[in-house]
């Protein structure tokens, strides 16, 4: 008797990478950005500031706009805290003349040539750690040290490492016009946050040496904030690791790449640009689209490798293709229910794991 065979909706899905910042600023600065921006909250909490100003309205950005170059609301003024205008003297007002004179304006409301400031101005009551984090902030708030590659009041540069040659030509084109209306689609909607998507596309052939120097031309050249849906056709552990190594030393992020064998998340270059998700939230969102795709799946399985530390809460996990694969024929009595089948593994693994789903079914 013939078992009948549980429907599986399958999906081939690489997520990796930590998503990293190019030549970012110091623990110290990243923290007075977290402070300045509200991102992190003051140790004080509600003693943050002296007259009491409630703690989600105490975020420098509030008053002084996000990149610190200041506004006028209900007829008050919040002037620039960009550094070059805290330094610089006009007619009438001297310039601040250090650190020190900056902080006493924060601390204490003395002003320029030792005015005081309005009372619309908090006066803030921060820990020493806090005050030399903000400063250090202040110094390149504003600046080009402040702002992520590829990053610009309108667009989002992201790059794409895709075969346009070769025996994989077809798969490059598809992934290319895959994200152009992807793309686009994104960019008619009000892009991301006001700011469009702009791709450049570097085609790329199935070795290590061209793979490293589009890496360079996208970083260097064409100064992308990160690579998005690369796919290099590299057959070889040596070449993937010259192409793991290329990206670390470019600092910059590799998402949902179909060429990398690691998941890396944390470490001493945590700092994230709050324009993409997280690595498990783009997992967690993967999944939920796939819900929607395969609305009747019962459960969903997780193939993530032995090396990787990556989970979907309620999800049945497996290290190996042969794993997943043992426990599927084991489990093909049960006709009523569909599965759903995430894998985050290297590229290898990944056309073994479909290869050997085609030769079962």
């Amino acid at each position: 008797m013939k078992t009948q065979l549980r429907q599986i909706c399958g999906v081939i899905a690489l997520v990796q990478a930590t998503i990293t910042i190019a030549a970012e600023p110091s623990a110290s600065a990243r923290l007075g950005r977290a402070l300045f921006q509200g991102f992190t909250a003051w140790s004080k909490a509600e003693m943050a500031t002296i007259n009491g100003l409630p703690t989600e309205f105490s975020a420098c950005a509030r008053c002084h706009g996000p990149t610190g170059g200041g506004r006028t609301e209900a007829g008050v003024t919040a002037p620039s805290l960009v550094w070059s205008a805290l330094t610089k003297s006009s007619s009438d007002t001297p310039a601040y003349k250090n650190r020190a004179a900056v902080w006493q304006a924060i601390e204490q409301g003395v002003g320029r040539g030792g005015r005081q400031l309005g009372a619309a101005m908090p006066r803030f009551n921060l820990s020493n750690s806090e005050k030399q984090a903000l400063l250090d902030y202040l110094q390149i708030l504003g600046s080009d040290a402040d702002q992520p590659p590829g990053v610009t009041a309108d667009a989002i540069r992201v790059g794409a490492l895709l075969p346009l040659q070769g025996p994989s030509t077809a798969i490059g084109a598809a992934v290319q016009q895959g994200l152009r209306q992807a793309i686009d689609t994104l960019n008619q909607g009000g892009g991301i946050y006001g700011r469009r998507l702009d791709l450049i596309v570097y085609p790329v052939a199935a070795d290590a040496e061209t793979v490293i120097t589009g890496v360079q031309q996208l970083v260097t050249k064409e100064h992308v904030y990160s690579l998005v849906a690369s796919f290099t056709d590299l057959d070889t552990a040596a070449a993937r690791q010259r192409l793991q190594q290329g990206l670390s030393a470019a600092r910059i992020a590799d998402i949902a790449s179909l060429s990398q064998a690691q998941h890396k998340v944390g470490g001493d270059q945590n700092w994230r640009a709050p324009l993409l998700p997280s690595i498990d939230g783009q997992l967690e969102t993967l999944r939920q689209g796939l819900r929607q795709t395969c609305p009747d799946s019962g459960e969903d399985w997780l193939l993530t490798g032995p090396d990787l530390d990556l989970s979907i809460s309620g999800a049945k996990q497996f290290n190996t293709v042969s794993e997943l694969m043992d426990s599927q024929q084991r489990s093909v009595t049960d006709s009523t229910q569909s599965r759903t089948i995430i894998s985050v593994v290297a590229a290898d693994a990944t056309r073994e794991l479909a290869e050997r789903l085609r030769q079962w079914w």
